[in-house]
């Protein structure tokens, strides 16, 4: 792990299935793999092999949770971290962290702005990633391709989304009451 130069932490080898709260992550995986970064699974690494890659690739990237707090086991000050938002919820811990250890942190928004409002919290879900203005952007400043989304499999991922919110939110709100 220690010869790894750009690395993107992965969530989706964590939440699979229909009923995923984390929508959209085969896409982002599939950005950062024809961009030619290794995509690594944290559940799938002992905490020794993380810090290895914290302190040794030259770019990492990963979603907005608990991955990017390992920046605290990093050491490596010149190290690019990009941080992707699955929601628009501010991370407060991470920001803390990023002045306790007086680290830069490029933020990026990748979830879907109309269903942003439905993730009941920062960890809750249910998350909708996608390839959005905010990525694309990124891609144009960093000279990576973007990967052409189908109509029909963004259609696929918000019914899903809606899916994964009645079986999460609306049912045992409904059950409550009864």
């Amino acid at each position: 792990f220690s010869n790894l130069e750009k690395v993107y932490f992965s969530r989706s080898a964590f939440s699979k299935g229909f009923f995923s709260k984390d929508i959209g992550q085969e896409t982002i995986d599939k950005l950062f793999r024809i961009n030619g970064w290794t995509i690594v699974f944290p559940e799938k690494l002992t905490l020794d092999e993380q810090i290895t890659i914290w302190n040794t690739s030259n770019e990492i990237a990963c979603m907005n949770g608990t991955i990017p707090l390992n920046l605290a086991f990093s050491r490596k000050r010149e190290t690019e971290i990009i941080v992707l938002n699955k929601a628009a919820r501010v991370h407060e811990n991470l920001l803390r962290y990023q002045r306790i250890f007086n680290r830069d942190v490029v933020y990026v928004d990748v979830y879907n702005s109309a269903l942003t409002g439905f993730s009941r919290s920062l960890g809750g879900g249910p998350f909708y990633c996608t390839i959005s203005p905010s990525l694309t952007a990124m891609c144009r400043d960093y000279g990576l391709a973007v990967p052409i989304e189908s109509s029909l499999r963004k259609v696929g991922k918000v019914i899903r989304f809606l899916a994964v919110w009645i079986k999460e939110l609306v049912i045992p709100s409904i059950r409550r009451r009864l």
